[in-house]
């Protein structure tokens, strides 16, 4: 009996090894621009990139009607500046919110921007 015992114990021990610990879901956000970049649509705190990039795109339809991803990305926050002439910039630097608006804002300049404005950090999660 105790050798059925510890046999159950070991297999039960197998099982939970096998299966591992609980993964945390991956969380996708987007953003769409019109070719000019003067408009903009974006999402965050979806399932999947699919989903995540369609809401960007139907979110900037009601504005535009050329609208193309910009950027997207996975478990992740993304700074977008967009300049008054059209330049547009992001950046995705990981764990701090000020380096991400510093990094997008010089980009935006880079990139031949005028008046570059600052957006925000638009997530995969609620972070916001």
């Amino acid at each position: 009996m105790a050798i059925a015992i510890r046999y159950a114990a070991l297999l039960a021990a197998g099982l939970l090894l096998q299966a591992g610990p609980a993964e945390a879901q991956n969380r996708y956000a987007s953003v769409a621009l019109s070719k000019n970049g003067t408009q903009y649509g974006f999402s965050s705190n979806h399932d999947s990139l699919n989903a995540a990039e369609w809401a960007a795109l139907d979110q900037c339809a009601r504005y535009a009607s050329d609208c193309e991803i910009f950027k997207s990305v996975e478990n992740g926050c993304i700074g977008l500046t967009i300049a008054r002439n059209g330049a547009a910039a992001w950046s995705i630097t990981f764990g701090s919110p000020a380096l991400r608006q510093a990094e997008s804002l010089a980009e935006c300049r880079r990139q031949g921007g005028d008046v570059c404005d600052y957006v925000g950090d638009i997530c995969s999660d609620d972070r916001r």
